[in-house]
């Protein structure tokens, strides 16, 4: 996808490099970064390689102009574990604690245990039960036995006349085929810390 959209909107992709989830050494592909010179690399992965692959950049001092990260690693799991490395990593997300609503939220996840953070994951996640909480209320269902049947088809009635629900950065709706569209921004990793870069119109 990454490639067929830089192609898209006039960048000329220079290289392509894969890598496994489990993988730990990326000198190969790091390698190739360096011979292209790009001045824009996207590393579409997890934390786990995210970090394995820019401590490999750093290491052959492959430094290109601006450096994308895929939404999952827009994480403290990759502030931890290369922050240093991620300084300047600009990635498009779904959360960040920047409305009241997020902070609430990410201060009652550090409330339960200080070692969890809260990210997109999991602040969909949070998104979710309470779009079924809500929902269980207004629906009026019951949850007793003798009210199952009744209860399962009040909830898949309610669930399908969802148009718009509350997220912990504003309205996500959903289209006609029941995707959400969520509201985004972009982060950016600077002194071991997310910060907002860019919040484009939605």
């Amino acid at each position: 996808v990454i490639k067929t959209q830089a192609g898209n909107n006039g960048l000329q992709v220079l290289g392509q490099s894969e890598w496994l989830l489990n993988d730990i050494n990326f000198s190969n592909q790091v390698r190739e970064m360096k011979r292209a010179n790009a001045d824009v690399v996207a590393i579409s992965s997890h934390p786990f390689t995210t970090c394995g692959v820019l401590k490999e950049m750093a290491r052959q001092n492959v430094k290109p102009k601006l450096i994308v990260g895929l939404t999952s690693s827009s994480s403290m799991e990759t502030l931890q574990g290369c922050g240093a490395q991620a300084e300047g990593l600009l990635i498009p997300t779904s959360f960040a604690p920047v409305t009241e609503e997020a902070k609430n939220a990410a201060a009652a996840v550090q409330a339960l245990n200080s070692k969890y953070n809260m990210d997109l994951h999991n602040a969909a996640a949070f998104e979710n039960v309470f779009t079924l909480k809500e929902l269980v209320e207004k629906q009026k269902v019951m949850g007793r036995p003798d009210t199952v049947q009744a209860d399962r088809q009040k909830m898949r009635d309610g669930l399908a006349a969802l148009k718009q629900t509350t997220g912990l950065l504003g309205k996500v709706g959903r289209t006609d085929d029941r995707e959400a569209i969520k509201p985004f921004l972009f982060v950016q990793a600077k002194g071991g810390n997310w910060t907002v870069a860019h919040t484009p119109a939605q």
